[in-house]
């Protein structure tokens, strides 16, 4: 018996589940090395059922449940001769930690009541990755949640900022102008607000739009320097080429640079932030090409040259209470916009940020036709299925000098396309809601209508993040994209700009 004994010892020993012998007096007469590497414990600190209780189930009334269940199920296997059913416990360990385990006891059958070998099979990583991927499911949810309703919400701002654009030029009151101007102000704020939604919504990866930079630039320095005690000089460029980026990350991008610019002069200093075209040839170390470049400099202390090359490294941080996480956001965007972040700097005369964005490029557009539209031959079609929008997009790129058509869906704009082109008056540019619900949207529009009529520029416009074309509208047929909410005056700058490259 002893041999056997010792043989079914060595046999769990080895065994990669946790397992305990107790006898018929609630002696723990054994632990194989799984347990103890699992859980803490060994016979020192165990060495019975009594110190086991406690230790393992140090809430009162959890363990009373514990003890309770435990003991009806040992009752019931004994008294109908089945096996144990099996608990699912949550076990206290001795590093404080806590493990679930499904735990489970056999009584050998020459062994005196009361004998049991019990059998602890550690599932907390498989509850983790199941809790993971329900939190997952849940967030994705969310996402979804998150990402309608920051497209209505884009659609009444568009809506809603319209009308006030239009009122704005319908009047000459100083007083109502006035007002206007302040309603017109929270524009950026209500953006700002769906951007996060739509953050919220995709993860991390940038929505495109097609846009000015240097007025983003100069936003964002106003919104972060108002007030403290830098002076700061803001210069962009009149003729900025456009560029494709994510609003919301550039912000980000920007307001980190800034920020720390400004808490490198706690005692006050300058600040210059430019915004300039810049073309690089092939001796450069960056891709030739048309970029932006924007440039934020400071006049603090500088940053020692054995600091430099790690600027850029996640959790590097020479700021107390810093987290070293800015600087590594920032070249992580700047990359995932295909542009390049440097820095440059000379101690005690402060640092200066380049940044360098690729130039917007037409895509599949005929760009070379574009160029003999004057403003007051250029018509736009706007297809959004939304009334409000067509309504207010009408009136205000009419005031803007396009001659304008709306239509509400794919449908109804390929038939006003196909008319215009008979007529001898085709669309020079086209706007396309993408997400038209129970009608053609405007990504299966953009197909057909670069093969039927390759001559308009198309533009994707929607207040969804994730669809995939407003990160890369070309690949799709458009020249670029546009973002909801826009305003009037900024979308039909952008189209102007495209129809003269």
């Amino acid at each position: 018996m002893g041999e056997t004994n010792a043989q079914f010892r060595q046999i769990l020993d080895v065994s990669p589940i946790p397992f305990a012998l107790n006898d018929e007096n609630q002696n723990i007469t054994y632990l194989n090395r799984a347990f103890t590497r699992t859980f803490g414990y060994d016979l020192t600190d165990i060495p019975t059922l009594a110190e086991w209780w406690p230790r393992a189930y140090p809430e009162p009334a959890y363990r009373e449940r514990v003890m309770k269940s435990w003991q009806e199920r040992m009752e019931k296997a004994t008294r109908e001769g089945t096996q144990f059913e099996a608990l699912e416990l949550t076990i206290r360990c001795k590093d404080g930690s806590d493990r679930i385990v499904i735990v489970s006891a056999v009584s050998p059958g020459d062994a005196p009541e009361g004998v049991y070998a019990v059998m602890l099979y550690d599932i907390t990583e498989r509850m983790n990755l199941l809790a993971a991927a329900q939190r997952a499911d849940r967030l994705n949810s969310l996402g979804v949640l998150a990402g309608g309703i920051a497209h209505d919400f884009n659609n009444l701002l568009s809506s809603i900022f319209g009308y006030m654009e239009l009122a704005r030029g319908a009047t000459t009151e100083s007083r109502v102008i006035e007002y206007l101007d302040r309603g017109l102000s929270a524009f950026s704020r209500a953006r700002g607000l769906a951007q996060q939604l739509l953050t919220f919504a995709r993860g991390g990866d940038p929505v495109m739009q097609s846009g000015n930079l240097g007025t983003l630039l100069s936003e964002t320095c106003e919104f972060v320097l108002a007030g403290s005690n830098v002076h700061y000089q803001c210069h962009v460029a009149d003729d900025l080429w456009p560029c494709n980026f994510d609003t919301g990350q550039m912000n980000q991008v920007f307001s980190n640079l800034l920020i720390n610019a400004r808490q490198a002069m706690p005692d006050g200093g300058n600040i210059g932030a430019v915004a300039s075209n810049r073309s690089l040839n092939e001796t450069s170390v960056h891709p030739a090409g048309p970029y932006v470049e924007i440039q934020i400099s400071d006049s603090g202390r500088g940053i020692p040259a054995e600091q430099i090359s790690h600027i850029f490294d996640p959790f590097y941080s020479t700021r107390p209470g810093g987290t070293g996480l800015g600087l590594a956001t920032c070249f992580s965007i700047i990359q995932k916009h295909a542009g390049f972040i440097d820095v440059e700097s000379t101690p005690g005369k402060g640092a200066t940020f380049r940044i360098l964005i690729p130039v917007a490029k037409s895509g599949n557009s005929r760009g070379a036709s574009f160029a003999k539209h004057s403003a007051g031959e250029q018509r736009l079609l706007v297809m959004d299925d939304e009334e409000l929008i067509r309504a207010v997009s009408q009136d205000l790129f009419a005031s803007a000098g396009f001659s304008v058509q709306v239509a509400a869906h794919g449908e109804e704009a390929l038939i006003l396309c196909d008319e215009a082109a008979r007529s001898g008056r085709p669309f020079h540019a086209a706007i396309l809601d993408l997400t038209v619900p129970g009608h053609m949207g405007g990504k299966d529009l953009a197909r057909l209508l670069r093969k039927d009529h390759p001559e308009i520029a198309l533009f994707a416009s929607s207040g969804y993040s994730e669809d995939p074309v407003m990160t890369a509208p070309a690949e799709y047929g458009f020249v670029a994209s546009i973002r909801k909410p826009y305003l009037i005056a900024d979308a039909a700058q952008l189209v102007r700009q495209v129809l003269r490259t």
